[in-house]
C-alpha cells in the first residue's frame, strides 16, 4: 500500500484519525509519518496478570512468604500469594478469607465495592430492597436541600417501611 500523504513510498505505519465523530484510517511512510510527528507505538510489550496486581497493589515483585506462616481459605486451602501469581481466588470463601487484601483491589479496580450487576434470584428482593433504599435516602437528600419538607417526610416513611422489610 502506498503512503497516503506522498502517494510514493510504501505505507510502514497506520493509524485511526476521528474528526468530528468520523473515523479514517490513515497509512503513511516513514518519513511523512517523522514529517507529522508521529512515532509508532511497541504493541508488544510483556504483561501479565501478576503485574498488573502487583502495580495496582504497590506490591514488590520479590517479596516472598513464607507458606506455613501465610493465611489459607478454609474451604478451598488457597492462599494470598496464590492469588497475586494467578491473579484469581480459589473458590467463593476467599472473598471473605482474604476480606482485608482484597477490598482495597477492588475498589481501585471496580471504583465502587459493591456488585451492581445482575442479581441472583435467591437474593433478588433483600439486594433489590437495598438499592431502593439508597435511591430513596438519594432523593430523601435531595428534597431536604430543596426544602421540600413534605415530601422528605413521604420518602422517610417509605425509607422506614422498607428497612423493616429487610431487617
Amino acid at each position: 500500500m502506498l503512503c497516503q500523504n506522498c502517494k510514493q513510498n510504501e505505507a510502514s505505519i497506520s493509524y485511526m484519525q476521528v474528526i468530528n465523530g468520523a473515523v479514517t484510517k490513515v497509512s503513511l511512510c516513514e518519513d511523512c509519518a517523522k514529517e507529522k510527528k508521529i512515532k509508532p507505538i511497541d504493541i508488544n510489550i510483556p504483561f501479565s496478570v501478576k503485574d498488573l496486581f502487583a502495580s495496582l497493589m504497590d506490591m514488590d515483585k520479590s517479596s516472598t512468604y513464607e507458606a506455613e506462616k501465610e493465611k489459607s481459605c478454609p474451604k478451598c486451602r488457597s492462599t494470598y500469594s496464590r492469588f497475586q501469581s494467578l491473579g484469581k481466588v480459589g473458590c467463593e470463601a476467599c472473598y471473605e478469607t482474604f476480606k482485608d487484601e482484597l477490598s482495597p483491589l477492588i475498589r481501585r479496580v471496580q471504583i465502587k465495592g459493591e456488585h451492581i450487576g445482575k442479581i441472583p434470584e435467591h437474593a433478588a428482593f433483600d439486594i433489590k430492597r437495598k438499592r431502593e433504599i439508597t435511591k430513596l435516602k438519594t432523593e430523601l437528600s435531595h428534597a431536604i436541600q430543596a426544602e421540600e419538607f413534605e415530601k422528605a417526610a413521604e420518602l422517610r416513611d417509605k425509607i422506614k417501611l422498607l428497612e423493616k422489610e429487610v431487617g
